[in-house]
């Protein structure tokens, strides 16, 4: 099997090929079914949904069965993907758009549910003060499509997927570069388009898509505005919200797992760039088709995870019943906020829902030390007992606290030594015995109290 790394590098090579060759033919390769707007400075009247006499309503996603195109079936990009062209000062874009009313449903939620967020609550779970000037209708929802993975100057944005609120509807604009030579006319609408917007919602955006397009931009001697607005990125929100309970947070799991949305027949995103390459050779739209809507969908998920994390920050009024390992979580959350009272709370409603016992250890850990560093911290010692009740107690930490507490607040040198003891036969079962080298240094730290408590308890024997 090849590499990840191989067919990403191979794939580079092909594309540097393509520029190469596009570049010497810049006219031969322009296409010929155009609609070109006769002034750079119009912008793109918003385009009406025709009315659906299906049923499932105007701006009902339909859910295409995505398959290789029969050999020889070409058919442009503009004939299959409503859409028009759009002119800059060194050629022309192609630009797909979508209305969809507020009240449409994606998954189980609405899109108007995001409004209830308040720019409070990104703040308090992301720690970013900026994210206080946060405002709905001035917001930028952003995903990209691009010719690869690597942080260089041969990968490219080819898709440039934007949503955004207005009046009553909710718009995904898609600004999509249908050859290497149009970047310069891509690069000079975004930058004239994107400007109004001041604040940035993303998926990974502050790791991967805001990078790679501010490099774009630079290549082009431009600068991305965009890029020093307040930036929301829901994996961030999502990590602190729901790994503890889905482990991996993707925006496809988030779909499955929380929105309740389930993509049929969408074209995965590691064949994405290859069918890229594909289109820029031929100019086949059936290739690229459901790249758009692969797009399109990260968008509209973008927009009801966004009312999700409302929903779970407050989950009292927003009637959302959480798991125990959400409710840890937003404890966690809490906690870096220095909210130890609320987080107190949270823990003990997530302990009382814990049904494993991995769970009601971290909770029970957690406890202990918000009371240990609380205003009674002889109550600590109960969370750390019952720590030692659970089967398959395999942590040496309530042992260490408990040693701790007896030998200096209670000056209880035989009830510490005790604690020494269970560690050091705790020590003696696995997983220690799979790491001889940690086992070590845990017993020689345990030994080493142990010989203090014994020479505390008979002083004349040491």
């Amino acid at each position: 099997m090849i590499s990840k790394e191989k067919k990403i590098s191979d794939l580079q090579k092909l594309v540097d090929a393509i520029v190469v060759k596009d570049r010497a033919q810049k006219k031969k390769h322009r296409p010929q079914n155009t609609r070109i707007e006769s002034d750079q400075n119009d912008y793109m009247q918003p385009q009406q949904l025709e009315p659906d006499n299906s049923g499932a309503g105007p701006t009902e996603l339909v859910k295409k069965t995505w398959t290789p195109p029969v050999s020889g079936q070409i058919v442009p990009i503009d004939q299959i993907i409503r859409g028009e062209y759009r002119s800059a000062s060194d050629g022309h874009v192609f630009i797909a758009e979508e209305h969809f009313p507020v009240s449409y449903r994606h998954g189980k939620l609405a899109l108007q549910s995001a409004f209830e967020i308040e720019a409070d609550e990104l703040v308090f779970l992301t720690g970013d003060p900026d994210l206080h000037a946060f405002d709905l209708l001035e917001t930028l929802f952003l995903d990209t499509e691009t010719t690869g993975l690597s942080f260089t100057t041969g990968t490219w944005v080819f898709l440039v997927g934007c949503g955004f609120f207005q009046t009553d509807e909710f718009i995904v604009r898609q600004y999509f570069m249908q050859h290497y030579d149009q970047e310069q006319a891509l690069i000079e609408l975004l930058e004239h388009d994107l400007d109004r917007f001041k604040s940035l919602v993303t998926f990974n955006g502050r790791q991967f898509d805001l990078p790679l397009l501010k490099m774009r931009f630079m290549v082009q001697a431009k600068r991305l505005k965009l890029a020093d607005q307040p930036h929301c990125d829901l994996l961030t929100c999502a990590r602190r919200l729901w790994k503890k309970k889905l482990r991996w947070c993707n925006l496809g799991n988030l779909e499955t797992q929380l929105l309740g949305l389930e993509r049929e027949d969408d074209v995965p995103g590691s064949l994405i760039p290859d069918l890229y390459t594909q289109f820029v050779r031929n100019q086949n739209g059936l290739l690229i088709e459901r790249v758009f809507y692969h797009n399109k969908l990260d968008i509209l998920s973008m927009v009801t995870l966004l009312a999700l994390v409302h929903q779970t920050i407050d989950y009292k009024t927003s009637e959302r019943d959480l798991s125990a390992e959400e409710l840890f979580s937003l404890a966690c959350v809490h906690i870096k906020n220095n909210h130890c009272a609320e987080a107190m709370v949270l823990n003990h409603e997530a302990l009382n829902r814990a049904d494993s016992d991995d769970l009601k250890m971290n909770i029970l850990k957690c406890l202990g030390f918000l009371a240990k560093r609380g205003p009674e911290p002889d109550s600590a010692r109960q969370y750390w007992e019952q720590m030692k009740q659970l089967e398959r107690m395999s942590d040496l930490a309530p042992l260490e606290e408990l040693a701790k507490y007896f030998e200096h607040a209670r000056n209880d040198y035989d009830r510490a030594l005790n604690e020494c003891d269970q560690a050091l036969a705790l020590l003696e079962k696995p997983p220690y015995t799979y790491q001889p080298d940690k086992q070590h240094s845990l017993r020689q730290s345990w030994l080493h109290r142990r010989e203090r408590l014994q020479r505390k308890i008979d002083p004349h024997n040491s």
